[in-house]
């Protein structure tokens, strides 16, 4: 799954419309489903593979088997040039990053970033292309949420991603806010989806 890097040039805050009602409706389904709360948020289930997988955070041994994630999802789901910028990402990440791991092998990473105030962005996820569809982009994603969560600074979360992933953060909770034809080349369009957050009362 691919979503934008937080500090690049081409992130934009589409104020106006993640200020939508039926966005902030969503977190209340989300909330339920995925635990959000300022608590501790380790992580621990089991494998697809048949053993356990768990979400850590990522650190410089790290790099060459995220950028292996990103190679087997070219170009599906990312731009070749993409390769080179993720690679500055990982040199000078500008918030948390995660990485899942299943029998020491990196299966799935994402991250997320404050993009403005009171805005998080989510940053470069993704799941090795043989795992799509097995729940592990699902448990990422809800754990970087309930991270976001616990920090407590941002009330919106958004991200950019492309219309083959754009259903699965659809059924999260995101809307769609705003589509940019060709926003990543020719036959790849950028799209900008974003949940806002609620407090539960």
């Amino acid at each position: 799954m691919q979503e934008e890097n937080t500090m690049s040039i081409r992130i934009r805050l589409i104020a106006s419309a993640i200020e939508s009602s039926a966005v902030a409706h969503k977190l209340s389904g989300l909330q339920a489903g995925v635990g959000l709360c300022r608590r501790s948020h380790r992580y621990q289930r089991d494998s697809v593979l048949g053993i356990q997988v768990k979400i850590r955070n990522y650190s410089v041994h790290d790099r060459q088997s995220c950028l292996q994630v990103l190679d087997g999802n070219t170009p599906e789901f990312f731009v070749p040039k993409d390769r080179d910028e993720f690679s500055r990402f990982l040199d000078n990440l500008p918030g948390p990053y995660f990485v899942i791991e299943d029998r020491g092998l990196i299966v799935a990473c994402g991250g997320w970033a404050m993009d403005a105030e009171e805005v998080a962005a989510l940053t470069w996820g993704m799941v090795r292309r043989d795992l799509h569809r097995q729940g592990i982009g699902r448990d990422l994603l809800h754990y970087r949420l309930r991270a976001i969560w616990a920090d407590g600074h941002a009330k919106v979360v958004q991200l950019r991603t492309v219309p083959p992933v754009q259903e699965f953060f659809a059924r999260q909770g995101f809307d769609v806010v705003d589509v940019v034809p060709n926003g990543y080349g020719a036959g790849l369009d950028r799209v900008t989806m974003a949940l806002q957050l609620r407090v539960a009362v």
